[in-house]
């Protein structure tokens, strides 16, 4: 026997197009809404504010997931069920691999000094020194380890090269070590690294754009003609435009606007390795320097 739900699914397959049937589609939205916004629960990494996000994401895919479903003896909630849990892995590695680029976006609140945007006396280009003295001075530290934190604030300074001015650039430069014709060297080629990626992303964005125009054409064009035999040859090539699609957006998001590790080992001399540990253990400080605003809150030898 039909349950209740899998009957208002059937309806509306065969009512999509009835105009008198609009408030029994927003009903029957309203209430898959609020099954969609709580499914997100059981990942406790997850809070109030992703499950938003999560429905945001899947509200365009509501129409396509409704039409798709075939009864053949099985509940349209355990269709729907496969279906959000096949979305919400997807969703789940995007946010945490967000989540991740954020922790480079942000700066680690060492480019953003607080204390510069209360008092406006002090010059804007001490703002990135005065910072990281700060941090090294009193963190109570060996003098060793006061090196190798230096130097980690070197690959940190680097790695942010895009949201770093120029003035802050130079005037940190010498506290972490090279000379002003070394700071200006790095920050040349880090820029032309983040200049061919910035011309890679636009060329995907474009040809992203193109497939995704030709998509819409091609189904208006399916959805208006009349003959059947022509759907199926229309079919397969908006298939081919989504295929399309899903590569360039992989590859849109595998592009990230900063120097890769990579540039910054070799524009230093060193492994990758180094350098991947480097930011590494820099960031998991700062992480418990900023949780207990305390710079002595550094683990012991």
């Amino acid at each position: 026997m039909v349950d209740f739900l899998t009957h208002q699914v059937l309806v509306y397959q065969a009512t999509v197009n009835d105009k008198d049937m609009e408030f029994f589609h927003r009903a029957l939205y309203d209430e898959l809404n609020m099954y969609i916004y709580s499914f997100p629960g059981y990942k406790k990494s997850l809070n109030e504010e992703d499950w938003s996000d999560f429905l945001l994401g899947f509200m365009g895919r509501m129409h396509g997931v409704l039409m798709n479903f075939n009864y053949r003896g099985l509940s349209f909630i355990c269709y729907l069920n496969k279906v959000l849990s096949w979305y919400l892995r997807s969703f789940y590695r995007q946010n945490q691999k967000g989540l991740d680029d954020d922790w480079v976006y942000v700066r680690e609140s060492i480019i953003e000094y607080e204390y510069n945007r209360r008092c406006e006396c002090i010059p804007r280009k001490y703002c990135l020194l005065d910072k990281m003295v700060s941090i090294i001075e009193s963190s109570g530290m060996t003098p060793y380890r006061k090196e190798a934190l230096r130097q980690r604030l070197l690959l940190f300074v680097l790695k942010n090269i895009s949201f770093v001015e120029e003035d802050d650039f130079l005037t940190a430069f010498p506290f972490l070590g090279p000379s002003a014709e070394e700071a200006l060297f790095f920050r040349k080629f880090l820029q032309e690294c983040l200049r061919k990626k910035y011309e890679r992303k636009e060329l995907l964005s474009r040809k992203r754009n193109e497939n995704y125009f030709r998509l819409n054409l091609t189904e208006r064009k399916k959805a208006s003609i009349a003959d059947p035999h022509l759907i199926p040859g229309l079919e397969k090539r908006c298939n081919l435009y989504r295929r399309r699609l899903k590569k360039l957006d992989e590859q849109l998001l595998s592009i990230p606007l900063v120097p890769s590790n990579e540039n910054i080992a070799f524009l230093l001399h060193l492994p990758k390795g180094s350098v991947d540990s480097g930011l590494f253990y820099l960031r998991s400080y700062l992480k418990d320097l900023e949780e207990s605003r305390d710079c002595r809150a550094f683990p012991p030898d």
